[in-house]
């Protein structure tokens, strides 16, 4: 699986489709200083934001080998709303 999410965009794609743009994404507890998550099936990075004081180094990409439970909650998010458009059609 690809996947993207933008907290700030309030943003999920997953495997290219983004179709559910603006997701709800207020429950996942998404780190505030979060930018975002890149994930390519089994390895990924997330983004941090620029910090508030210009004169601070921005915090370096993290790299992870599994999903933090926000990213999954994200994703079930996003699933859900999937299978809603499913059954509209």
């Amino acid at each position: 699986m690809k996947l993207t999410i933008i907290p700030d965009d309030s943003m999920v794609m997953v495997d290219g489709d983004a179709s559910h743009h603006p997701l709800n994404l207020s429950d996942c507890e998404i780190p505030s200083n979060v930018h975002a998550l890149q994930w390519f099936d089994i390895k990924g990075w997330i983004e941090f934001d620029d910090p508030i004081d210009p004169f601070a180094p921005k915090p370096p990409n993290e790299m992870i080998e599994i999903l933090p439970q926000w990213a999954i909650d994200a994703v079930n998010q996003w699933d859900k709303k999937n299978s809603e458009k499913i059954i509209e059609l």
